[in-house]
Formats: C-alpha cells, sequence, structure tokens
C-alpha cells in the first residue's frame, strides 16, 4: 500500500470515539453516533529549518463540543527534541507533548514518567471552566482555565527536530477524540488495556494476528529457520520447493505463539521459495510469502550485508533495510544491540520496534544475528532467532569464509582459559577457509569521543581494553576482519597485528554501529589506527570471491562513503 495514504472507517457504536491507530499498517478508524463517514488521511512533509513538520487531518465532527477528551499513547524512544501539537478548526492550541512537557491552554507541566521506560497513556479531559490530565491512569494535573471553546475538527502535527525519516506514526501510536470527558473508571480501563498490550507486545488487540510475521534465520547449506510470533497459539503449513507450485511441505501440529521452524534436508547453494498458511481457532491468517538461498559448499562469489545497533528508529531501521534488499545479499549480520534494551520484561521493543522495521527484509534475507548489551540477557535474542547454541556464540560458514560469532557482554570469558577464548582459539586451529571474520558487539579498537574516557580532557583508552584481550588470537590466527558495533558511527582501522599497522599481514576493524541508535561522535584528535571515521546513519554490502573481497559502505542516502578491498 502506499505510505502516502492512511484510510479513515467508520460504523456506529454507542458513543463518538475517533481512533488514531498508527502503528505498522498506519490504519486509522473513526466511529460515530448518528454518522458513518470516511475519509482519505494525506500526510503532507514540510521541511522548516531542520524541522520536519508531519500533518494529520483535519478531522471533522458532526457535532461541536466544548466538553470533551482527548487519548494519547505515545512512544518517545529517540532522546530528542520531538513532539505534536494538536489544534482545532480555527488553529487553537489543544494540546502539545513535546521534549517530555505537556502544554494545554497556556499551563506547561512536566509530563510523568514513563512505562517500560519509553511509553505514556495521556488522557485529557477538558471541561468549560477547567482540564485534567491523567498520566499511565493516575490524575496528575488539574487546573482552572477559560479558554477552551467548542471543537468541531482536529488537526494533528507532529514536529521531528534533527530526526531524519520520522513520522507522525513513529511516535503517536493511538489517538482518540470523546465528546464528553471520560472518568477516572474509564481512563484506568483503557490504560489497563493498553499496558496488557504493551506487556504481551501484541499489535492488534485479542483479534488473532502475527505479533512478529514469519522471517528467516541462520541459513546453512542444507537448512535455514523459519520462526514466527502469534498472538494465540497457532498451527501451520510451511510449503517450500525451488520453484511455484511448491513441492515439499511441513505440517505444524503442536500449537505455540513462537514458532521455530528449520527447514532441513536443502541442497547447497540452490535458490528456494517458501510460504506459511497459519491457522488460530481455525481461522486462517493471510498466507506469507519467502525467499532465499542456501550457502554454496564450494568457493562461490557471495555477497552479504552488515549493520549493527538497530535500536530505537524502525522508521531508520526501514530506509537501511531498503537499501540492503536492493543489493540483493545472500544473508545480513545483525552486530548487536538489536533493542536497546529488549530483556526479558521489554518484549515491547522487540515487536513495536525492531520486527516493525526489519520484518519485511528478513522475509526475503535471513539475518545472522549477534547479542549485544541491549540484548545480553538472551531471552527473546534465542526465541525469536534460535541459534545453534543459547551461550550466545557459534560458528557458521559460507562459501569459503568462516564466521566467528562471540557474545561480547560476557567478555569476562574473553580471558586467556575463559569459556569464549578457548572456543574460539580450537575453531581458529581447525579452521581452512581462505577467510576468517569475527563478529561481535563491544569494540576491541575504537576513536569514539567518551564512552572509553572523556577525549575532551585527556587521553582514553580507545576501545574496551578486556575486549581487546582477544586480539592475541586475532593477530596468531590471520583473522582477516573483525566487526562489530555498539558505537554508533562508523569507523575503519588500518589493518593492525601485534598492537601496530601491519597492512600486508593485519586484522582490519570495522565498526558499524549507524543502523537506529541515537548517533555518536570521535574524539577530537586523530587515532593512530583510524583510517576511516563517519557520523551518520550507514550500511556495508561485501562482496566475496575466492581471494578477494570487498566492502562498500553507503549512508542512508545510498551514497558511498568508504570502501575497502583485500586480496589474497
Amino acid at each position: 500500500m502506499s505510505s502516502d495514504y492512511n484510510t479513515i472507517m467508520a460504523v456506529k457504536p454507542k458513543r463518538f470515539i475517533l481512533i488514531l491507530f498508527l502503528l505498522l499498517l498506519f490504519t486509522i478508524s473513526i466511529t460515530a453516533q448518528n454518522s458513518t463517514m470516511k475519509h482519505i488521511l494525506h500526510q503532507n512533509y514540510q521541511l522548516t529549518g531542520n524541522q520536519q513538520v508531519n500533518n494529520a487531518g483535519p478531522f471533522q465532527f458532526e457535532n461541536s463540543s466544548t466538553e470533551f477528551a482527548l487519548e494519547f499513547v505515545i512512544l518517545d524512544h529517540v532522546k530528542s527534541n520531538v513532539g505534536f501539537t494538536v489544534r482545532n478548526q480555527n488553529g487553537k492550541k489543544l494540546f502539545q507533548y513535546l521534549a517530555d512537557s505537556i502544554r494545554i491552554a497556556k499551563t506547561t507541566v512536566a509530563a510523568g514518567s514513563k512505562v517500560k521506560s519509553y511509553w505514556r497513556h495521556i488522557v485529557v479531559n477538558y471541561f468549560e471552566s477547567g482540564v485534567e490530565v491523567f498520566e499511565n491512569g493516575l490524575q496528575t494535573v488539574d487546573f482552572n482555565t477559560d479558554t477552551i471553546t467548542a471543537v468541531n475538527a482536529i488537526e494533528i502535527n507532529g514536529i521531528f527536530d534533527d530526526e531524519y525519516g520520522m513520522q507522525l506514526n513513529d511516535m503517536l501510536k493511538s489517538f482518540a477524540f470523546y465528546p464528553q470527558p471520560l472518568s477516572h473508571e474509564s481512563s484506568t480501563e483503557s490504560y489497563n488495556t493498553f499496558i496488557t498490550t504493551l506487556q504481551n507486545g501484541m499489535l492488534a488487540g485479542a483479534e488473532p494476528h502475527f505479533i512478529v510475521p514469519p522471517f528467516l534465520a541462520m541459513p546453512t547449506s542444507k537448512s535455514v529457520n523459519i520462526n514466527w510470533e502469534t498472538n494465540l497459539p497457532s498451527t501451520a503449513k510451511v510449503k517450500f520447493g525451488k520453484s511455484y507450485p511448491l513441492s515439499d511441505s511441513v505440517q505444524i501440529e503442536k500449537e505455540n505463539t513462537i514458532q521455530q521452524i528449520p527447514l532441513t534436508g536443502l541442497e547447497p547453494g540452490t535458490n528456494y521459495y517458501a510460504e506459511v498458511d497459519t491457522a488460530i481457532n481455525g481461522m486462517q491468517l493471510p498466507p506469507v510469502k519467502l525467499s532465499f538461498k542456501t550457502a554454496p559448499e564450494s568457493s562461490e562469489a557471495f555477497r552479504f550485508g552488515i549493520i549493527a545497533d538497530t535500536e530505537s528508529r524502525p522508521f531508520i531501521n526501514t530506509k537501511i533495510a531498503r537499501h540492503l534488499w536492493d543489493n540483493r545479499p545472500d544473508f545480513f549480520l545483525l552486530l548487536g544491540d538489536i533493542t536497546d534494551g529488549g530483556q526479558k520484561d521489554f518484549k515491547d521493543q522487540w515487536t513495536f520496534e525492531f520486527f516493525t522495521g526489519m520484518n519485511s527484509l528478513m522475509q526475503r534475507v535471513p539475518v545472522i544475528p549477534v547479542a549485544g548489551n541491549g540484548d545480553a540477557d538472551l531471552y527473546w535474542f534465542n526465541r525469536y532467532f534460535n541459534p545453534p547454541t543459547e551461550e550466545g556464540f557459534y560458528k557458521f560458514s559460507w562459501s569459503n569464509t568462516d564466521f566467528f560469532v562471540l557474545h561480547s557482554s560476557k567478555s569476562e570469558e574473553f580471558e586467556k582459559g575463559g569459556k569464549q577464548y578457548e572456543w574460539l582459539e580450537n575453531e581458529l586451529e581447525q579452521s581452512k577457509a581462505a577467510w576468517k571474520i569475527v563478529l561481535l558487539h563491544h569494540a576491541p579498537y575504537s576513536s569514539d569521543e567518551d564512552d572509553f574516557g572523556n577525549s575532551w580532557e585527556g587521553p582514553t583508552d580507545l576501545g574496551d581494553p578486556q575486549i581487546r584481550k582477544m586480539v592475541p588470537l586475532f593477530d596468531k590466527y590471520s583473522v582477516d576482519f573483525v566487526m562489530f558495533g555498539h558505537l554508533h558511527c562508523y569507523e575503519r582501522s588500518w589493518p593492525l597485528k601485534n598492537n601496530k599497522i601491519d597492512t600486508q599481514n593485519g586484522t582490519a576493524y570495522l565498526m558499524t554501529g549507524g543502523a537506529g541508535g541515537s548517533l555518536e561522535n570521535f574524539a577530537p584528535h586523530h587515532t593512530w589506527f583510524n583510517a576511516k571515521t563517519f557520523r551518520g546513519y550507514h550500511y556495508s554490502i561485501a562482496n566475496v570471491f575466492e581471494n578477494s573481497i570487498r566492502i562498500d559502505t553507503y549512508n542512508i542516502d545510498g551514497s558511498l562513503i568508504d570502501f575497502y578491498e583485500k586480496q589474497k
């Protein structure tokens, strides 16, 4: 569907309610007591200085009202000066949310605490002589005002400072207009419904739906994982084959909400198609089509994408995903901080943010995930990706290249004699691959300005000293690349060996942390190992053929910002 248009539909319940639900499909519904309305919402984008303004409305109401209520569900996770304004038919400001503050009429108050770190549920009751505000089910503001006028139309204007590509639906997840103030009980009930939906990661209430649509992960020469989640236990049939009509199938009779289906017995280096047909209580969900390629066993040319730190901006994730898809990689590496803090109790960061931005790509390009500090407990990481081990470190191979995945949040295991140190040495010693690439999240080397000391006041550690305890293994076994994220910017080192530049035998360190997290910056002085830096959202594409590898890095607009080529 076009991203420029949303549909507003109406039915006839007992009360007049305008609901703006702007998640995933960006569908907006209006319900009215005495009339049925249908509108088309055209989202306009205007740039004023460094602000992007995104408008919704106006929404016309049949009867004007001086006593009414507005309800908002807000996701404020970008840590910058963003918000929106609600105005009436005369352009008079009814409500503004901006930079963690609420302005109503002429009164500005600090917003209360957020739910799950980044969410707010707000109900504003307007009376002829005053206003009351409920935040997260509790009354927080009550004041008198004589500035409220009758309302028969509403327009919503989003204002985004320095947030490239952000739209109103990225922040305002639900909006409702009521023609009368809501009671405290009704406000609390609405909040409780919202928090239940949020805790369960559900996207569409109680009706059967995909919380996480089917996606591809962990491809090998003979298998791939197809994983998904529904809000209610489901069964499924997965059909697959080399062409349509699909000739093979796997039937899943056991009902689960999270399904992890490995397709096995596949042929190496082969293109496949798949289709997932899912049923919940006998109701069929829309089929989901996928396609992928298995790893070749010969030294065949291949391509892979590299990103890290998708974190809190699905609107950036989506742009990065589209660029990756344009390059048609065989798979892509996701080098940690898939979420900002998506541990066990913060499932919403996976379902409302990460999968919202990246799922479409992963239906065509399998993901190879690496755990970061944002995913360090591995709770949802293991459930969603079903990696080869549950410990966060593993090896996989493609063509003539071996990839070694580490769980750097357990850096105590990076000591000589530690679990991951010993595992990696054993794997590197046995590897016969032409190319050896180590993947982790944290930075062995970095020119970041303040993560390893304040570079504006004195020397820093130039990376994580605990992570650098693995470097002797990289040197000893001639690892070609170490790829990581954690710092939200791009950096490439010179090839390094024995803690100095060695262009013939060194390991290149590639930091690609710009897929969605809040951007960071570099130290004021050039560091001895640095070959290239870039502050901005970005992605990398690697092309490998026999004894040649080339890595191109692009900004979010698709312009080349760096390239590196190595021959053997």
